[in-house]
This record gives C-alpha cells, sequence and structure tokens, in this order.
C-alpha cells in the first residue's frame, strides 16, 4: 500500500504538468493569432491610407514640383 499512493502522487505530478504545459501551449498560439490578426489590421490600414485620395493627390503635387525644380 505504501507503494501504491507515490505512484499516484507521480501519476497526478505528470498530468498536472502535461495539462499545465497544454494550457501554456495553447496561450502562445491564441496570442500568435491575436497578435497576427493585429497586424493584418494595421497592413490593411496601412494600405488604406497610402492609397486614399488625398494621398495620391498630395504625391502627385510632389512629383510636379519636383519635376519644375529640375
Amino acid at each position: 500500500m505504501n507503494t501504491f499512493i507515490p505512484i499516484n502522487k507521480r501519476i497526478v505530478a505528470f498530468i498536472s504538468m502535461s495539462l499545465e504545459s497544454l494550457l501554456v501551449g495553447l496561450n502562445v498560439v491564441h496570442a500568435q493569432k491575436a497578435s497576427n490578426q493585429q497586424l493584418a489590421e494595421l497592413r490593411e490600414q496601412w494600405t488604406e491610407m497610402n492609397t486614399s485620395e488625398p494621398k495620391q493627390r498630395a504625391l502627385k503635387r510632389f512629383n510636379e514640383n519636383k519635376g519644375r525644380a529640375d
């Protein structure tokens, strides 16, 4: 009976460590997905800002002024 209890404690410890590492892994995956989603949103915003009409007009003016200076 004395050997049975330590074996159970080891099994419980192993299972709890496995579950803990699984949860840590899931948290990492979730954080990566969240950061990937944020990056995608930022990329989309950046694209919108750089292709917006005021930006295009400003670039056109800049290029025209640059051509005059040459």
